[in-house]
């Protein structure tokens, strides 16, 4: 009802509807651990919109982007430091993946996933940084780790987008 009335998915928003009835916290847990299939949800619906325009064709689009969070950010899921080339900063942030179905009458979001990265890999790249910078060869200096499966890069989490939506 909340998602309905305020045409948001936002916390905030629904405890203000409420009127305080329902407290931000309680909303949150409620929905992280309902039963909703949320992708089928998305997918359902894409489906409906499909039939309702006929559509027969389009091209599908990746996307990314990254959402700036608060400065405190240990309770948002996979949060993490985005390099702000604006600014030449950093924040707080999400990155998302998406994939978009582009067709001549609309263009709509058929899939996402958040993207996080490796935390061996960004602390293995920063030392070698350093390690380059006192002068260090390469052969004297760490090899570079895999790539945990935990963590799949932005072009990994494209191809998964894909192979879903097929």
């Amino acid at each position: 009802m909340g998602i309905l009335t305020t045409n948001s998915i936002c916390w905030s928003k629904f405890y203000r509807v409420s009127f305080g009835l329902w407290q931000i916290k309680a909303l949150s847990w409620m929905f992280r651990h309902s039963k909703i299939f949320w992708g089928r949800l998305l997918v359902s619906g894409a489906k409906t919109i499909f039939k309702k325009y006929q559509l027969k064709r389009g091209v599908l689009v990746i996307d990314d982007t990254d959402k700036t969070r608060a400065k405190i950010t240990s309770r948002i899921f996979k949060t993490h430091k985005i390099y702000n080339t604006k600014t030449s900063g950093y924040f707080n942030g999400q990155s998302i993946v998406f994939l978009l179905l582009v067709t001549n009458k609309i263009s709509i979001p058929v899939g996402f996933k958040f993207y996080h990265p490796d935390p061996v890999l960004n602390n293995w790249e920063k030392n070698d940084k350093e390690l380059k910078k006192a002068g260090i060869v390469k052969k004297d200096r760490p090899a570079r780790p895999k790539r945990d499966p935990k963590y799949p890069s932005k072009s990994q989490l494209s191809r998964i987008l894909v192979k879903e939506f097929k």
